[in-house]
């Protein structure tokens, strides 16, 4: 591209660029994909203030589960017992994926990796360690 445009050939350097944008357009279409079928449970945690945090409890292109915390002031038996039912909920095999699915789960991805927010990842095996969690999530 750069060879292309230095040659006062705009037009092949505008076709390469084009060309750039869509390979990286079905990369992250790709990944999206990937972020879905892996159907996991997702806590995300962004502070509002000094101090409130907005928790997000997410699986696939949905956020099930939401609720504000006074940041030193969380029940985290509460946040145990979330996580275990959300856990312990039958999860659907994905066969196909809806252009609407596709867009929503873009968002939330988007978000995840915006830097706005930290969150996690939770296993069916997860140690129940609420300090390793929260700690992970809040600091």
């Amino acid at each position: 591209m750069i060879e292309a445009s230095s040659n006062v050939e705009f037009e092949k350097a505008a076709e390469i660029r084009d060309t750039i944008a869509k390979i990286k357009a079905i990369l992250q279409t790709e990944t999206v994909i990937h972020f879905m079928k892996k159907n996991q449970l997702i806590i995300a945690a962004e502070y509002l203030d000094d101090f409130r945090i907005k928790v997000f409890f997410i699986r696939r292109n949905e956020i099930i589960d939401r609720e504000i915390y006074i940041a030193n002031n969380v029940d985290r038996q509460d946040v145990v017992r979330k996580i275990n039912s959300l856990l312990s909920m039958d999860i659907q095999h994905i066969s196909t994926l809806e252009k609407e699915e596709m867009d929503e789960a873009y968002i939330i991805y988007k978000y995840l990796n915006s830097g706005d927010c930290k969150y996690t990842i939770i296993s069916q095996e997860w140690n129940k360690n609420m300090d390793n969690l929260w700690t992970n999530l809040v600091k």
